[in-house]
């Protein structure tokens, strides 16, 4: 047990634990119910807890870990001639999104993303969603902005979200399976890259060690939630954390 408890990094503060732990556990919920949104849970609390530089490799790969373990069973619900295109979008500007999580000042990144999240949930909150016809370039710009933001901030989820959700027809069964798809290509492109960097250190990896069975098994119990919870009220309860912690991160 003193071995397994030297992994945790000591320059996190017990406050900071418990947040990153709290943070993990409804980000996992959030990934199994819907597919997305965990990145805007960890982001800003994995950046007040630890900084950005050491949150974003973390967060990233914690979702690539469990995405072994969500995606298998709604493979044949996903949409490949959306979910491609979206990645090579994604994968092709993942080390300019890198470069900048390598040169940029933290607390600059760590606000910075406090606010993009405010501006996201916020649209998000007010129904708005893309509605035009998703043709090849407007997938891959959103491709490419998504990617560019998730390896400079870790968020990088809701212009793939509001593209999915704003197709004609679409059914909440495929939509899910669809980001799981994407996220999963991006997480892994992702950490390609940061690996390449040199962000996957070794505090990320003993980190990533302590708290992969918290999320898997959150996102078990979230996927298990979905078709039996209220998607509005989950939806809204979402929203009013996610809010708070980015508020958290601009003023912390």
């Amino acid at each position: 047990m003193t071995d397994l408890l030297a992994l945790w990094p000591a320059a996190i503060t017990p406050a900071g634990t418990w947040l990153v732990i709290v943070a993990v556990l409804i980000a996992g919920l959030i990934r199994g119910f819907s597919g997305f949104g965990s990145a805007m849970v960890m982001a800003p609390a994995f950046a007040i807890a630890m900084g950005p530089a050491t949150g974003v490799p973390l967060l990233i790969l914690l979702d690539l870990l469990v995405a072994a373990v969500i995606l298998p069973p709604v493979l044949p619900r996903v949409a490949w001639r959306q979910v491609m295109p979206l990645s090579l979008g994604a994968l092709v500007v993942l080390p300019f999104g890198a470069h900048i999580l390598t040169v940029a000042d933290e607390e600059i990144l760590k606000r910075g993303t406090g606010l993009l999240i405010l501006l996201f949930t916020g649209l998000m909150a007010t129904g708005w969603r893309y509605h035009g016809r998703p043709a090849l370039a407007v997938t891959l710009g959103t491709g490419a902005a998504s990617g560019a933001l998730t390896a400079a901030t870790g968020v990088g989820g809701p212009p793939v979200i509001l593209f999915f959700v704003g197709r004609r027809g679409a059914q909440a069964a495929e939509i899910r399976a669809g980001l799981l798809a994407y996220f999963a290509f991006l997480s892994l492109g992702v950490i390609v890259t940061f690996m390449a960097f040199g962000l996957v250190t070794s505090i990320v990896l003993q980190l990533a060690l302590w708290l992969f069975a918290p999320y898997a098994l959150a996102c078990w119990a979230g996927s298990r939630l979905f078709g039996h919870v209220s998607e509005t009220l989950f939806q809204r309860a979402v929203l009013v954390f996610v809010t708070a912690m980015a508020a958290w991160s601009l003023v912390g």
